[in-house]
């Protein structure tokens, strides 16, 4: 039982975290253009804090996403019935996601609330970054609960 329990998490973690990192992957590479943040981060001096996109740790950044996501992974388990069995669980999904990453946020990052109000960026800037946020996880929330809903329909026949 134990064994087989193990196995269902993680079974859920992969799924989470390979969608996750690859929905990441291609938003990111497409707001990276669309956005143009090579010049973003080279001149904006409210990123003075941010490492310079030649920084030797950005090389680990994708390691870091998947170790990202495999906690919200875990945070999320508890109440996968509640989400994965619910009418609207994708909808519970992506609240408690955004949530998590824009109105939760306690740091005073670009698109956060506390960002809003700390930083020197923008409106325009917070909210292109809010909406790639909001992007971001629409598309998870999405293909990860649509992948998890037949995932556990057929573990249930």
């Amino acid at each position: 039982m134990t064994s087989i329990m193990n196995k269902k998490l993680l079974n859920y973690i992969v799924r989470f975290t390979l969608t996750f990192v690859m929905v990441f992957i291609v938003t990111e590479m497409i707001f990276t253009n669309l956005l143009n943040y090579l010049e973003a981060f080279t001149t904006l001096g409210s990123l003075k804090y941010i490492h310079s996109l030649k920084s030797p740790i950005l090389k680990v950044s994708p390691f870091m996403k998947i170790v990202y996501s495999i906690i919200i992974a875990l945070i999320l388990y508890p109440f996968y019935k509640d989400i994965i069995k619910s009418k609207r669980g994708y909808l519970k999904l992506f609240i408690i996601l955004w949530g998590l990453a824009l109105i939760g946020s306690v740091e005073c990052i670009a698109g956060s609330i506390e960002g809003f109000i700390y930083t020197k960026i923008s409106l325009l800037e917070h909210f292109l970054i809010a909406l790639e946020v909001t992007v971001q996880i629409m598309i998870f929330t999405l293909i990860f609960f649509n992948w998890e809903r037949n995932v556990y329909k057929r573990s249930k026949r």
